[in-house]
């Protein structure tokens, strides 16, 4: 889904708006999966060769939607996907965490990774 999501925000005019737009989908997606994450812990243990297929799909999805925005000049130039990974899957992972917390702290993520 989410690599979907990364090939479809490539047609966006702006590289930071399709940054943008991806993180947005993270989130809302990240929270649609949050009562599977016990499972997909113990699926995890069972086939660690899948938690690594999995992060190397999604960090490709994110490094193609962050070097769109990178080219554009519309995001920091030190940043890298798995850091942007990092800090909004981190949130996400959240067992407190509600929908509309995510996405104000997605805000701030977003505030803090524009380029100068």
């Amino acid at each position: 889904m989410l690599e979907a999501v990364a090939d479809e925000v490539q047609s966006l005019p702006d590289g930071f708006q399709a940054l943008e737009t991806w993180l947005q989908a993270f989130v809302r997606y990240a929270d649609t999966k949050r009562s599977l994450l016990s499972e997909l812990h113990e699926a995890f243990e069972r086939n660690p060769d899948l938690k690594v297929q999995l992060r190397e799909r999604l960090l490709a999805a994110a490094g193609r939607v962050l070097d769109r925005a990178k080219a554009d000049g519309r995001v920091r130039d030190d940043l890298t996907g798995a850091d942007l990974l990092q800090l909004v899957g981190g949130m996400c992972m959240s067992a407190t965490a509600t929908l509309p917390q995510n996405e104000r702290l997605l805000s701030y993520v977003l505030a803090g990774i524009r380029a100068d």
